[in-house]
């Protein structure tokens, strides 16, 4: 993707729905919420095949994919009791605990999400310190054929190697970065 714009159909078109994260301070695409009402001012359609999908039916899966996300947040966890009893890894969950939310994440995580890519692009950010493309700059694609979201590549790379969007170095050698809303720390 070097020398090439985001807005070119052959950079992202291999995925009939394309979607990039526009911005890094609202609930929803840091996956707080799962209130997709404001979707226009977050997310942005950079490739959607028509001939497959409209935009109310690539909004409705990743409607699916951010409810599943949102659930799983351990940090929301109600400790209200579950409507029915679920089990994961042959551990019994009846409270809708932090406990609870991690082992569904762990284990129903691969049913929408392509691990290898996200696991891919947390550990390239975090290595080269690319803290604005882990909750911006980023592209979710879907796959019809798996069913699962991945994330196809980076984009935008002026904060990696230390740097803030100035182009000044701000974070130490041997620090690690924290993406803090409001903060330029």
């Amino acid at each position: 993707n070097l020398c090439n714009s985001k807005d070119n159909v052959e950079v992202c078109g291999y995925d009939p729905i394309v979607i990039e994260v526009r911005n890094n301070t609202e609930l929803q695409v840091r996956f707080k919420s799962d209130d997709l009402s404001n979707f226009d001012d977050n997310y942005e359609f950079r490739y959607l095949d028509t001939t497959k999908y409209t935009k109310e039916q690539a909004k409705a899966l990743f409607q699916t994919f951010q409810t599943f996300v949102y659930s799983c947040d351990y940090r929301v966890a109600t400790n209200m009791a579950l409507s029915k009893v679920e089990t994961f890894n042959g551990q019994a969950f009846t409270i809708d605990s932090p406990e609870y939310r991690k082992a569904k994440w762990k284990a129903e995580a691969p049913n929408y999400i392509d691990m290898d890519s996200i696991l891919y692009h947390q550990n390239f950010t975090l290595h080269y310190l690319g803290r604005d493309s882990r909750a911006k700059n980023m592209f979710w694609a879907y796959n019809p054929e798996t069913g699962k979201w991945n994330l196809i590549f980076l984009w935008d790379l002026d904060t990696f190697i230390c740097n803030n969007n100035e182009g000044l170095v701000d974070i130490q050698p041997g620090h690690l970065d924290t993406d803090v809303v409001g903060t330029k720390d």
